[in-house]
């Protein structure tokens, strides 16, 4: 497929490259032979820059580099071929924004709506998850629930509307209602939180977030909930060479809430930065998890 592909670029008269690398280890290592690589798809040149082409995959959406191989070595090159690292998606593209309203409690959870914005790899994985309910599923609402349980795995959906999807761009936006348990939890299996594979060589060590991204949280406590609110827990700023991690404390007449903030500015971490990688993912972990204590209970979350 991928000769396919360079064969019609060629004939167009487009700059093209083929595009190797190990798809098994998910890092290339310059100290192995060329038996490593088991994946190869092609990419353009139309205009001033790449485009990636991967007819075998659905991680090269949009153009970009698939999100698998972002920051890693790979071999480019019709002829003879260079070593080069693949290059990243900018943050500003890939970006996760969830609004979570709650403002009354509903059969002792507490309940409200939520605003789901996604954009770029995030709002294709998930939208593709929401098409594969839809398809398996004649409940518009369980399709719903599937999807939108990636981002926040205890939130149980009344009511959705999905305003757009990735069929023609590459953004997710979502509104839903229903209800949830005290800990207000966005997933640890988020796209791209944390990471999802450790890579362990003889030659090398390194880490791979799925992707870099940008992810936004922002909780709002109203009505009758607000009157009764003891609390909402808090994360201390982190400032690593890979991630950064940051709270603001939101009030106003109608509300009491937090915005969090979590920017993975690096997929590979390598090298001297494997060190702080441990107590990183513990602050990530510690990040994707908001509790909200009520008055008159002695524990507003269990563990």
């Amino acid at each position: 497929t991928s000769l396919l592909l360079a064969v019609a670029c060629a004939h167009l008269g487009i700059p093209w490259e083929f595009v190797l690398m190990s798809a098994e280890n998910g890092i290339l290592l310059e100290e192995l032979p060329a038996d490593q690589f088991d994946h190869m798809l092609v990419r353009a040149r139309p205009g001033d820059e790449w485009m990636y082409l991967d007819a075998a995959g659905d991680a090269a959406v949009f153009a970009s580099p698939p999100f698998p191989f972002q920051g890693v070595t790979v071999l480019t090159g019709p002829e003879g071929g260079d070593l080069v690292t693949m290059s990243e998606t900018p943050l500003e593209r890939t970006r996760v924004v969830i609004h979570e309203t709650i403002d009354a409690v509903d059969a002792g959870r507490l309940a409200g709506h939520v605003e789901l914005r996604l954009e770029g790899h995030p709002a294709r994985m998930v939208d593709e998850v929401w098409k594969h309910q839809s398809l398996m599923s004649l409940d518009p609402e369980r399709a719903a629930d599937e999807a939108i349980r990636h981002l926040l795995p205890d939130f149980e959906i009344t009511d959705s509307d999905r305003l757009t999807g990735t069929t023609r761009g590459d953004t997710l936006h979502v509104v839903a209602s229903g209800r949830r348990g005290r800990i207000v939890a966005l997933s640890f299996g988020a796209p791209g939180l944390p990471a999802l594979a450790r890579r362990r060589q003889h030659f090398s060590e390194r880490f791979a977030f799925l992707l870099r991204a940008e992810f936004e949280y922002r909780l709002d406590v109203a009505g009758p909930v607000r009157r009764v609110l003891r609390g909402i827990s808090a994360v201390a700023d982190l400032v690593a060479p890979f991630c950064t991690i940051g709270e603001e404390r939101a009030e106003n007449p109608t509300a009491t809430g937090i915005v969090r903030r979590i920017r993975l500015t690096r997929r590979v971490v390598d090298g001297e930065d494997l060190a702080a990688l441990p107590s990183v993912l513990e602050r990530i972990d510690e990040a994707v998890h908001v509790v909200v204590a009520l008055a008159g209970e002695e524990q507003a979350a269990g563990s």
